[in-house]
C-alpha cells in the first residue's frame, strides 16, 4: 500500500471544503434567479433562465477545476457574470439572456473581449483560459 495516498476521510474532507468553498455562489445563483434583485432599481433586464443554468453549469465547472470566482453578480445586459482577479489581471466570463457568452481579459490596461462557443466544452474552454491568463 501507497504510504502517500490519502485515506479516503481526507478525500471526503477535501471535497467538503471545495463545496463549502462554493456554497455562497450558489446561494448567489439562486438569489439572482429570484423575482427581484439588483437589475430591478438599476432598469436592467433581469437575468434568465438559460443564463441562469449555464452559469450553474459553469460553477461546476469551477468547482472542478478549483478555482473559485471572486463574485457572481446581474450583468447590465441581462445575465450573468463571474468576476476573477489575480494581482493586476483581471477576467470575467458573462452569461447572457440571449444565450452569448462573453470572455472578458484586462491586464496592464489592455483589454481583450471574445466570444465563447456556447457549450459546456466552450465554457471549460474559456474558464481554462481564463485560468492560465490569471496565472492561478
Amino acid at each position: 500500500m501507497d504510504s502517500t495516498a490519502p485515506t479516503s476521510g481526507a478525500y471526503r474532507d477535501h471535497v467538503r471544503k471545495a463545496a463549502d468553498r462554493f456554497a455562497p455562489f450558489d446561494k448567489k445563483l439562486d438569489s439572482l434567479a429570484g423575482p427581484a434583485g439588483p437589475w430591478t432599481s438599476r432598469g436592467w433586464d433581469r437575468p434568465g433562465p438559460s443564463a441562469i443554468h449555464a452559469a450553474r453549469e459553469a460553477l461546476i465547472i469551477l468547482r472542478d477545476m478549483d478555482l473559485p470566482p471572486d463574485a457572481v453578480i446581474a450583468t447590465a445586459k441581462g445575465g450573468i457574470g463571474m468576476r476573477f482577479t489575480h494581482g493586476p489581471r483581471y477576467g470575467s466570463i458573462e452569461f447572457l439572456n440571449s444565450g452569448d457568452v462573453v470572455q472578458l481579459t484586462i491586464s496592464a490596461s489592455v483589454a481583450d473581449a471574445m466570444s465563447v462557443e456556447t457549450s459546456p466544452t466552450g465554457t471549460r474552454d474559456a474558464l481554462r483560459d481564463l485560468r492560465l491568463f490569471l496565472g492561478a
